[in-house]
């Protein structure tokens, strides 16, 4: 696992020992971005990635291809990021293609950049660039105070 804090990694760490059972080795839950994967090329069979990509701003094909170099052989990654119909996507501001400032009602977010993706196909386009195989997804979730919107994929190496 990786963390963007140290304070995240301790939580992280007291966290993977109430599981039961767990083969977790704490010293694999490491100090890290999403542009900054501290382990060997090859070495995850799968990577689970759930709401972090909007948070790197920048080449995304960069980012998927470092990802994509820690997968094993046939390896997979689950992606999920904001969707054109959250709220959080509808109140910021766009800047260039892939490159937002959060708004007002994204909390300790706002005013940082962020890059969303503009549809479903964009998100699936962009995918395709690296990974062998994409299937992709959307769920959005409606409450009376938000929408929730997340793009989905799964990819193989």
């Amino acid at each position: 696992a990786i963390e963007i804090t140290e304070s995240l990694v301790k939580v992280c760490r007291k966290c993977s020992k109430d599981f039961k059972l767990s083969q977790i080795d704490e010293n694999n839950i490491v100090l890290g971005s999403n542009l900054d994967i501290p382990f060997e090329d090859e070495f995850f069979d799968l990577i689970i990635s759930i709401g972090t990509i909007h948070y790197s701003v920048g080449d995304d094909i960069e980012e998927l291809n470092l990802w994509k170099s820690k997968l094993r052989e046939n390896g997979r990654t689950y992606l999920e990021t904001t969707g054109p119909s959250h709220d959080f996507y509808l109140d910021s501001q766009r800047i260039s293609e892939n490159k937002w400032i959060w708004g007002e009602k994204s909390g300790f977010r706002k005013g940082k950049l962020c890059g969303f993706f503009d549809s479903e196909e964009h998100w699936g386009k962009t995918l395709r660039e690296v990974f062998n195989t994409v299937s992709t997804g959307r769920v959005i979730e409606k409450s009376e105070f938000l929408t929730i919107d997340s793009l989905t994929a799964i990819c193989e190496k």
